[in-house]
């Protein structure tokens, strides 16, 4: 028999285990290399191989092949029908109830199991590991030509290691206590939905909450400048989201309503409220119409998500009766969901007494631009226009400032500054910023367009017809990620 090679069922059959073992001269037991162990801690650390899955297996399909792949990630059940014709591995028991697996020519590795011990060999000259007749010592043999592999660890730990089965411990008195903890804290904010006829809990619980305060405001600003950084620094990107726009879509009570409220949102920076959109009873937003967009505010900073972000929506109406629920309920979004990552993401709320409508685009490897307007010339009082971002590679608009939206301030500031309702935007490392401006020139409006690369930090001045303008942008990184999470015993809980 040619060592590496595809062999059959019916040759396999005809060798016994100290006829394959002559192939392979045994070697003094041997510790194993430091690139060896490093690929055994790897095996052992990702539980590639769910422990007796193979005696389970052969178990049930005696005399069964099953192919195995021994990528980093391996498919325990698919390529069978590729077995031994290139490239693919297989397994079987034997009549003895033995197993055996084998690769073919491409030079994989190899294992045999009978009654009295075991073998595990790779072919073009890698390594051999055996067991004699007597069940005693096993030996690992390696050839002049070549080292060890990783699919060799792997069918040594499928040969020969079995570690016993530990079981799980019961939880302690502590464990308990927060998980009853959460309950409670949960069920506090569980109300019955009028509009989706069952109860449901309205803020975020999908952590353990036990200690955590959903009313704390988050503390974390604005990321390092990245006009700071030396080639040496390590750029924190993190994947973001642009709010576009919210609306209510339909609304059971009819048209115009007064909202009041709350929309914030919970990222993975801390987990705490970034408020979007936040008004008194006293001074509410009129809306007219569903395609009255609410007014809303700046994040203060980036938002990052790397798996999920969270919306919390808590909105009012006034009635006749005193307050009344509108809208109320979260939004996830999830980093990993394909329909959540799309240039514009449309997600809708229905609750209580109306649907509403979120619309966002996700931003890959985000960097965060801050902008300020003044108007040096053109404008003395107030600004009437219009200014609007988005990215050359996403062109769905942001509404940073609009004189005609309901609570815009119009007034100009200290040298000329714009008020804007939103001056923050992410964009991809890999684009740049386009910003609109729509001015009231010459009895009509004109808009100009303004691209910003990373490269433009800082000031310049634009005449925009008879308007000069001098436009302000910082560039920062996303911030840095709080700790917020503490172990009660095995039980994570947000803090």
């Amino acid at each position: 028999m040619e060592v590496g090679s595809a062999i059959t069922e019916s040759e396999i059959e005809k060798l016994s285990l100290s006829e394959l073992q002559q192939e392979h001269k045994p070697h003094p037991n041997r510790e194993l290399s430091s690139v060896q162990q490093l690929e055994r801690s790897y095996i052992e650390g990702c539980n590639i191989i769910p422990t007796g899955f193979f005696e389970r297996q052969m178990d049930a399909r005696a005399g069964s092949q099953i192919g195995v792949s021994y990528g980093m990630e391996v498919d325990l059940c698919s390529n069978m029908s590729d077995i031994g014709n290139g490239g693919g591995s297989s397994m079987w028991e034997g009549n003895d109830g033995g197993l055996s697996m084998w690769e073919d020519n491409d030079g994989g590795s190899s294992v045999c199991v009978d009654d009295n011990g075991s073998s595990v060999w790779e072919d073009d000259g890698d390594c051999c590991v055996g067991e004699d007749e007597n069940n005693s010592d096993s030996y690992v043999a390696e050839d002049e030509t070549s080292g060890s592999s990783i699919g060799t660890e792997l069918a040594l730990e499928l040969a020969l290691k079995k570690p016993p089965w530990v079981p799980r411990p019961p939880p302690t008195d502590d464990e308990k206590a927060v998980k009853a903890l959460h309950i409670v804290r949960c069920l506090q904010f569980t109300e019955y939905d009028p509009k989706l006829h069952y109860a449901i809990p309205m803020r975020f619980c999908i952590f353990n909450i036990a200690f955590f305060d959903l009313e704390k405001e988050s503390t974390a600003g604005l990321g390092q400048p990245l006009d700071t950084l030396t080639p040496s620094d390590c750029i924190p990107y993190e994947n973001s989201v642009n709010v576009i726009s919210v609306n209510i879509l339909e609304s059971d009570v009819g048209y115009p309503i007064s909202i009041f409220g709350t929309i914030l949102v919970r990222d993975q920076i801390d987990y705490k409220c970034v408020y979007l959109f936040r008004r008194c009873k006293d001074s509410p937003q009129v809306i007219t119409s569903q395609k009255d967009m609410l007014t809303l505010m700046d994040p203060q900073r980036g938002l990052a998500v790397t798996s999920s972000l969270f919306f919390e929506i808590n909105l009012k109406i006034k009635g006749d009766d005193g307050d009344q629920n509108f809208s109320k309920g979260v939004i996830e979004h999830c980093a990993t969901n394909e329909s959540h990552i799309k240039q514009m993401v449309t997600r809708r709320l229905p609750s209580w007494m109306s649907t509403l409508q979120l619309v966002y685009t996700a931003v890959p490897c985000a960097l965060v631009a801050t902008l300020a307007l003044n108007i040096l010339k053109g404008a003395r009082d107030f600004f009437t226009g219009k200014v609007t971002a988005w990215t050359t590679g996403n062109q769905n608009r942001i509404v940073l400032y609009d004189s005609g939206a309901p609570g815009t301030v119009t007034a100009l500031g200290d040298g000329g500054s714009i008020v804007f309702s939103r001056s923050l935007v992410a964009v991809p490392s890999f684009e740049e910023l386009v910003l609109s401006i729509v001015v009231r020139d010459g009895g009509s409006n004109r808009e100009f367009e303004l691209v910003l690369g990373h490269d433009d930090e800082g000031e310049s001045v634009w005449n925009l017809g008879s308007y000069e303008v001098l436009v302000k942008i910082t560039w920062t990184c996303m911030a840095e990620r709080h700790k917020v999470f503490e172990n009660v015993g095995r039980t994570p809980c947000l803090v």
